[in-house]
C-alpha cells in the first residue's frame, strides 16, 4: 500500500512538472498576443494577467489551509512563495539571461513592492494575524489592483516582441487565442495542484516534518507556475514580462493571498515566522532594491548573472537554515 502511494505521488510530481512547462509556454504566448491586441505593454500584462493567474495556486492553498484549520501554513505559504519567487525564480531567470530593469520597475513597481513588504512588517510584531490586519492588506491591494487593471498605454517600440511566432500569434484568430489562454491557465493551475499534492503526499510518507513541507514543498510547488513562466520568458527573450511576473506575483501574494488566513482563521503566529521567514523576504526585496540603485550608478539597468547567482545563493542558505532549525 505504501509503495503504491509513493508511486502515485512520484507520477503526480513528474506529470505536474511536465504539464507546468508546456502550459506556461502556451500561457506566455497567448498573454503577449492578447496584450498586443489590447494595446498594453508586455510588462503591464506581466504585472496583472500573468501575475494574477500564476498566483492563483497560492490563493487556493491559502484558503484551503485556513478553512482546514492550518492558518500558519497559509501564512507560511504566502511568505515562502515570495522568498522562492525572488531567490529561486528571479535568480534562475537571471542566470539564463540578464533581466533588464525597465523604468516602470525602477520608478513604480519595485517601490510598490518595497512599501508593501514594509507594510506587512508591523502586522507581525504582536505575533497575531487577525481580521483587521487582513482587511488592511485587502483594501490596499484592491487599490493597487484597480490601478494596474485600468492602466493602459500603447506599446513602446522597445517592448515589441520581434519573433515571427509571436508576431503571427498576435494577428491570429482572437477566439483561438482566447481558447489557448484559458486552457493554458486552467492546465497551469491543475498541474500546480497536482505537483503540490504529489510532493506533499510523498513527504508525509517519507516522514518529513510537516512544517518543512509548508515552507518548502508547498511554497516552492505553488511558485512553480511563476518559475515555468519566467523561464519561458527568458528563453524567448521576453524579459520585461519575466520581471513583471515576479514583482507582480509578490505584490499579489502579500495583498491577495496573505489576508485569507486572517479573515477565515485569525491566529497567533510563531516567532520564527517573523524573525526568520519575514526577515528573509524583506532582505531579498532590499537586495533587489540595492541592485537597482547600483545599476543606476553604473548605468547598467539589469539583473545580471552575478546577481542571479546571489539570489540563488541566498535562497540556498535560507533553505539550509530552515532544514537545520526544523
Amino acid at each position: 500500500m505504501l509503495t503504491n502511494t509513493v508511486f502515485l505521488c512520484t507520477v503526480a510530481i513528474i506529470g505536474g512538472i511536465s504539464c507546468l512547462v508546456w502550459s506556461a509556454d502556451r500561457f506566455v504566448q497567448s498573454s503577449v498576443s492578447l496584450a498586443q491586441r489590447a494595446g498594453l505593454s508586455t510588462f503591464v500584462i506581466g504585472m496583472t494577467v500573468v501575475a494574477f493567474g500564476t498566483s492563483a495556486p497560492e490563493i487556493l492553498v491559502s484558503i484551503t489551509s485556513a478553512l482546514s484549520g492550518s492558518p500558519t501554513l497559509a501564512v507560511g505559504n504566502a511568505i515562502g512563495s515570495n522568498i522562492a519567487n525572488l531567490g529561486l525564480v528571479l535568480g534562475l531567470t537571471a542566470l539564463i539571461a540578464p533581466v533588464p530593469i525597465h523604468q516602470e520597475v525602477r520608478k513604480q513597481e519595485l517601490p510598490i513592492l518595497l512599501v508593501t513588504t514594509l507594510l506587512c512588517g508591523p502586522l507581525f510584531l504582536n505575533h497575531y494575524f487577525g481580521t483587521i490586519d487582513a482587511i488592511t492588506l485587502l483594501a490596499y491591494g484592491l487599490c493597487l489592483l484597480l490601478f494596474f487593471l485600468f492602466k493602459k498605454k500603447p506599446i513602446a517600440d522597445s517592448e515589441h516582441i520581434h519573433t515571427n511566432e509571436t508576431s503571427q500569434a498576435s494577428h491570429g484568430n482572437l477566439t483561438l487565442t482566447l481558447i489557448w489562454f484559458i486552457s493554458a491557465l486552467v492546465l497551469l493551475l491543475i498541474s500546480s495542484r497536482l505537483l503540490v499534492w504529489g510532493a506533499t503526499g510523498l513527504a508525509h510518507h517519507l516522514s518529513v516534518n510537516e512544517a518543512l513541507i509548508g515552507l518548502t514543498v508547498v511554497a516552492i510547488g505553488t511558485s512553480l507556475p511563476e518559475l515555468a513562466a519566467a523561464i519561458a520568458c527568458a528563453l524567448k527573450r521576453q524579459l520585461s514580462l519575466a520581471l513583471g511576473n515576479v514583482i507582480g506575483s509578490n505584490i499579489l501574494n502579500l495583498l491577495l493571498v496573505l489576508p485569507w488566513p486572517g479573515l477565515l482563521a485569525p491566529s497567533t503566529l510563531p516567532v520564527s515566522l517573523r524573525n526568520r521567514d519575514f526577515s528573509t523576504m524583506l532582505a531579498l526585496t532590499l537586495l533587489l532594491t540595492a541592485i537597482t540603485l547600483l545599476s543606476r550608478k553604473q548605468q547598467q539597468w539589469q539583473v545580471t548573472r552575478v546577481h542571479g547567482f546571489l539570489f540563488l545563493l541566498s535562497y540556498s542558505v535560507y533553505i539550509t537554515i530552515l532544514g537545520i532549525q526544523i
